[in-house]
């Protein structure tokens, strides 16, 4: 008995496509509305790190610019968690721009 006999897989990845799908357009509207020009991807992988593959997905289509959240983590959170945001800082051949959460997480 694996996991898959306790959740319908296909069905989790739908929702969390239909989800990151519905976040990219609110997040684009936002930028329309206050005139700046927005394009916006989802990417998935299950082979590569976030990082990575935000860093590769911005040189392959010419980003001018990646911008991503933090939730400002600090301390033995940090370090267990790791760090999405800094390694991309670190790896990223494109601009990023680091937005931090407005609240602890």
């Amino acid at each position: 008995m694996g996991i898959g006999t306790f959740i319908d897989i296909e069905k989790t990845e739908a929702a969390m496509r239909t989800a990151g799908n519905k976040l990219l357009d609110d997040a684009a509207a936002l930028a329309a509305a206050e005139g700046i020009a927005a394009e916006r991807r989802l990417l998935e992988s299950g082979k590569k790190r976030v990082s990575h593959l935000i860093a590769e997905g911005a040189t392959e289509w010419q980003a001018d610019l990646i911008v991503v959240g933090t939730h400002g983590r600090h301390g033995f959170d940090r370090m267990v968690v790791g760090s999405v945001a800094e390694k991309l800082v670190r790896i990223a051949e494109t601009s990023v721009l680091l937005v931090k959460a407005d609240r602890p997480i």
